[in-house]
Order: C-alpha cells, then sequence, then structure tokens
C-alpha cells in the first residue's frame, strides 16, 4: 500500500508528506523532519512534524550514513539516510518512540525500506517536475516567438525609387534582434534594426515594447517629429519600463529618394552602412548611448546625401562579431565584403553578406543576425 502510494505522488511536496506520515504512524514517533540536499549540496527543510522549524539541525557527516542509526542530538533518536545509490538525497530525524522503546532491527529495517520507496518517489517527481518545466517553458518560447514573428513586416513595402531587402535569422527559440521597414507619407521610408542585450523571453518582451513604441511613433515622424528627438523618446519609454540590466542597441534611419537624403541616428548600436556607387563606404556613426542607460540622454542626427545607385545596409552585431575561433569577422571584412556589393540589388547584398558571415564561421553563430539593406534606384 505504501508502495503505491508513494508511486501515485508525482511532486517532492506530496512524497515528503507520505513519508512522514507513514514514518509517525508506524514507529509513533512524535517528531519528525525530512531534510534533502539540493543539487549544490545545501540542505533543504522539506517537511517538519511537531518541532519548531528553527531548531532543526543535520550536521554534515549525517548526510554521508548509509544505514539508519541513533543520532542524540536536540531532542532527535534517531537518523535514517534517503541514499539514491552512492548520493545523498537527504536524511529523516525520528524523535523517540511514544512507547519509549528503541527502533529495534525490525523497525530500523522498515524505516530503511521507507526511506529507499521516497528516494525513488522523489526521483521519478524530480523528473515529472523538470518535465512539466520543460513543456511550460517550450510552450512560453512558442508563444513570445509568435508574438514576436507578428511584430516584424509581413512584407516589405513598394516605394518608388527604393529596392528593398531584409533578413531576420533568430538562432534561439525567441531573437533579441528585431528590425522594421515602414513607408511613410511623401514618398519616404522608414527602416530600423535593434538589438536586445540577453536572450530568451525577456528579451521578446522588451524587444516588443521597443518595436510597439517604433510604430507609435510613425506618425510623428510623418508629421515632421524630428528623428533624434523621437529616439530620446522611445529612450525614456524604455528607461521607464525596464529593468535595471536591461539595455538596447538600436539604429534607424529615415529614407527620402526625392530629396536624396537619409537622416539617421544610431544608439549604441553598430554604424549603419552607406555602399555609394563608387564602391565608398561610409558609417553612419552619429547618435547618442544605447536605450536603458540614461534616461535624460540626448540625441543627434545625421543626414547623408543618398545618391542613385547607394546602398544602406542596417545589420546586428550578430554580423560583425560573428566568430570563428578566437577571430572576429569584424568591420574591415565587413566592408570589404560590402565594397564587392556596391551597385548590386538589394537583395543581392543582404544574401552575399549573409552567405559571407556564415562561410566565415562554418560551424555556425551564436547570435541572431538580421540584416535590411534599401538601394536607390539608379
Amino acid at each position: 500500500e505504501l508502495a503505491q502510494a508513494f508511486g501515485a505522488a508525482l511532486d517532492r511536496d506530496a512524497v515528503v508528506r507520505r513519508l512522514g506520515f507513514a514514518l509517525m504512524g508506524q514507529l509513533l514517533v512524535a517528531r519528525a523532519a525530512v531534510v534533502l540536499r539540493e543539487s549544490d549540496g545545501t540542505p533543504d527543510l522539506a517537511g517538519h512534524w511537531g518541532v519548531d522549524p528553527e531548531s532543526v539541525r543535520v550536521p554534515p557527516e549525517v548526510f554521508a550514513w548509509d544505514a539508519p542509526a541513533p543520532h542524540r542530538e536536540d531532542g532527535w533518536a534517531w537518523a535514517v539516510p534517503l541514499r539514491a545509490g552512492e548520493v545523498s538525497r537527504g536524511v529523516i530525524l525520528l524523535g523517540p518512540r511514544a512507547t519509549g522503546a528503541d527502533l529495534d532491527p525490525t523497525a530500523a529495517a522498515f524505516a530503511a525500506s521507507l526511506a529507499a520507496l521516497a528516494v525513488g518517489a522523489l526521483e521519478t517527481a524530480d523528473r515529472v517536475t523538470e518535465r512539466v518545466e520543460k513543456e511550460r517553458l517550450e510552450g512560453e518560447i512558442r508563444l513570445a516567438r509568435r508574438v514576436q514573428e507578428a511584430l516584424l513586416p509581413t512584407h516589405l513595402p513598394d516605394v518608388p525609387g527604393l529596392d528593398l531587402a531584409a533578413r531576420w535569422r533568430p538562432t534561439h527559440g525567441v531573437s533579441g534582434d528585431a528590425y522594421d521597414v515602414a513607408a511613410l507619407p511623401g514618398g519616404r521610408l522608414l527602416v530600423a534594426v535593434a538589438d536586445v542585450v540577453g536572450k530568451g523571453i525577456p528579451a521578446a518582451l522588451l524587444m516588443a515594447s521597443l518595436q510597439a513604441a517604433v510604430h507609435t511613433l510613425r506618425d510623428d515622424l510623418a508629421d515632421g517629429f524630428g528623428l533624434a528627438r523621437a529616439t530620446a523618446r522611445i529612450n525614456r519609454l524604455l528607461c521607464e519600463g525596464t529593468e535595471i540590466d536591461q539595455f538596447v542597441t538600436f539604429a534607424w534611419a529615415l529614407v527620402d529618394p526625392e530629396a536624396g537624403v537619409v537622416r539617421s541616428v544610431t544608439a549604441g548600436h553598430p554604424a549603419p552602412r552607406l555602399v555609394h556607387a563608387d564602391g565608398r563606404i561610409e558609417r553612419l556613426d552619429v547618435g547618442g548611448p544605447l536605450f536603458g542607460v540614461l534616461p535624460g540622454a540626448e540625441y543627434a542626427q545625421l543626414e547623408t546625401p543618398f545618391a542613385p545607385g547607394d546602398v544602406l545596409v542596417l545589420f546586428s552585431d550578430g554580423v560583425s562579431e560573428a566568430h570563428r575561433g578566437d577571430e572576429e569577422f569584424g568591420d574591415t571584412a565587413l566592408d570589404a565584403t560590402l565594397v564587392g556589393l556596391a551597385r548590386q540589388p538589394a537583395e543581392a547584398v543582404v544574401d552575399r553578406l549573409g552567405a559571407a558571415v556564415l562561410e566565415f564561421a562554418p560551424e555556425g553563430v551564436d547570435d541572431d543576425l538580421t540584416l535590411v539593406a534599401v538601394r536607390r534606384t539608379p
């Protein structure tokens, strides 16, 4: 009956409760405690009956016992080890029996057998807990990924005079990268790339907040709101709503093909590149600090001529910081690759630059890759 009861207990608390009640009921002790050892070796008082939890102490050497034995400290009478092979899972402390009798061989054997049942049940409960937690996390990751993908552009806009292409390659279930491309009135184009410092669900939630802020400010930019001022507003919003260790790097540009200019702001992000038709590479590195550090940070805007045949390239640090052993792809290789792509269509720029990064790191990149190219058509 006890074996069936333990087999039906699928969490640690249920196993500990049944262990304590069974020992107290069968051995007629007035006080008992179950102290488990965590994976790092620290003791955890998992259950106690008839005793002040503050008074429960287990000397380190007791965890090494391999059979029930007398333990006369702090009002206890016996200690029963909980062992899984050579590994100590903890110990059971038992007070004196109500009858006044000591633990005879039969009672000691019963306690040892019950401890063995409990250890097996604890192992099963741990596996169940791990599986449930894994399934919960996988479900959260799938949900976060769907939310994140829903916030990315479903298609690139058709803007006269511009040729567009984008690539988004997450390396984990949830990416820390995001991009946005949107057409604005007057034939202008807004393009942005961001990278959250960190991974997983917290990074995805922070990225969703940033994307929402960018979408909100589109109308303001269409009405003439300055790009630098809009950048400062996004930074304030993120500083107010994020933890102290959450940061975002960001770069965006307002492309005006009719006026032939690119207005850009970079916030702690790798500088976008302007690849001129003659092969010159210009770094658009004017802006300010990354988001989430200084609520009152100010940002500067850079205005650069954008001639026919020029290509604007925004990217995440997964491109420039890709590694092969101790060697980094780096700005030099990045710029050299872009020189060879001068006058190429936007699609060719993102595809060939991405291929160059993956070829440099044949064992795979360990960061997200995001690339956006905007070419002013001749």
